[in-house]
């Protein structure tokens, strides 16, 4: 009886010393997880034994979809801040000529200060509102090529009388976000009109690319 109370004490004892070695490592990882900040994203750079390597991965991984996600997100709300700037001081400015001197040229101005603002500011809300979202749905190149341009034209025009010309005779469909496309080509508009000083603007949509 002695020998098997003997036995039966030592099984339990390396039953729970194995537990010890196989579970504190993840526990430290826990700990060291729970400490962190809500905004530090930076990868985990604390040893882990071979068992456990995989989840550190795929943790850092995570990290650092979170990360790149974050930084995309507050580069193009940045943009788009900037960008909304431009037409709220036109709008200001015209407003005060059309009380002075109304017209249906200034009033077309201001209707599309008013557009380009207000789309701005629903590209801003739909960014908060998708934080943290992936998507990957599939979209008419063309159709938001062909709205971002109606915006631009009659500003280009009045400002600097820069043409656009939009060739789309072929379809392109995409698979993401629109917002990133409209973006990135409000952006190339944006140059254009600070730095190219050009009579056209030519954009050319083939069954590949824009």
């Amino acid at each position: 009886a002695l020998a098997v109370g003997l036995l039966l004490f030592m099984a339990v004892f390396a039953l729970s010393l194995l537990f010890w070695l196989v579970f504190r490592p993840i526990n430290r990882l826990s700990k060291s997880i729970q400490r962190r900040s809500a905004n530090d994203l930076s990868p985990i750079r604390q040893p882990v034994p071979d068992e456990i390597k995989a989840l550190k991965s795929q943790l850092n991984e995570l990290f650092e979809q979170v990360r790149r996600g974050q930084q995309e997100k507050d580069q193009i709300i940045g943009n788009a801040a900037h960008q909304l700037r431009t037409p709220l001081a036109s709008l200001k400015l015209n407003a005060r000529l059309a009380e002075k001197a109304p017209s249906a040229e200034l009033w077309q101005v201001i209707d599309n200060d008013i557009n380009r603002s207000s789309r701005l500011i629903n590209q801003l809300l739909t960014l908060e509102t998708y934080a943290g979202q992936e998507t990957n749905k599939v979209f008419d190149a063309n159709a938001v090529v062909a709205d971002v341009l109606s915006d631009w034209a009659p500003k280009l025009s009045a400002e600097s009388g820069t043409e656009i010309i939009f060739y789309n005779q072929h379809s392109l469909e995409l698979a993401g976000d629109p917002i990133w496309l409209q973006e990135a080509l409000n952006n190339v508009i944006h140059n254009v009109q600070l730095h190219a000083h050009a009579s056209t603007l030519t954009i050319k949509i083939t069954n590949e690319a824009i």
